[in-house]
């Protein structure tokens, strides 16, 4: 099993001020969306027909997304990671599914004493603001557009702040081959991640 990882300098602290949740519903979607030339039902289907497992995390400092198969698909996952990162598609459907998902996770989550516990704690350390301590909310996702998405994408998903490694039974060749696609890869990002000192709430 070989898996590819992408570490993009694009996490929660990346956000605008007024686009709260964009870095999570743009990471969701994008691994399930589709690309330019592949609706999300005819690249989630090859995906499936090749056993190549796309992922994703989010922190307040990255992202990081992922594809992992067996070593003789390592081809088709490399062309495959590379089409979704550079050509989004964005399915307008997708999208849909991803913010309902996310939304309802909130929603449960908001039903747990801990996960309350947890968030009230986050904010008196590091600080109504900080990354570290944003939880979105119904309203912010659902004020977020496709639109929002492609230029979140746009301004972060690039090479100059992005990471590459491969895990697994990899040799030279599979680590040659990826090299040339990332050359070949051209942007700059405009958008940054600043991941602010925390301010503790302290008690009057």
């Amino acid at each position: 099993i070989v898996s590819l990882v992408l570490d993009i300098d694009a996490g929660i602290a990346s956000e605008p001020a007024d686009k709260g949740g964009v870095c999570q519903l743009t990471a969701s979607t994008l691994v399930r969306g589709g690309t330019e030339t592949l609706s999300a039902e005819e690249f989630n289907r090859k995906a499936e027909l090749s056993g190549i497992k796309f992922g994703h995390q989010i922190t307040p400092d990255f992202t990081k997304i992922t594809a992992q198969c067996l070593v003789q698909d390592i081809d088709e996952a490399m062309d495959m990671l590379m089409d979704l990162i550079q050509n989004p598609r964005f399915d307008e459907t997708e999208l849909e599914l991803v913010r309902s998902l996310q939304v309802e996770e909130i929603r449960r989550a908001e039903q747990v004493p801990f996960f309350q516990a947890f968030n009230t704690i986050r904010k008196r350390i590091y600080g109504e603001n900080h990354p570290n301590s944003r939880v979105p909310d119904d309203e912010m996702l659902y004020k977020l557009t496709r639109d929002d998405l492609m230029a979140f994408h746009k301004a972060m998903y690039q090479p100059d702040i992005c990471r590459f490694a491969v895990i697994g039974a990899a040799d030279d060749e599979i680590c040659d081959k990826l090299k040339k696609k990332i050359v070949a890869w051209n942007g700059k990002a405009t958008g940054k991640t600043v991941l602010p000192e925390p301010v503790p709430v302290t008690e009057d």
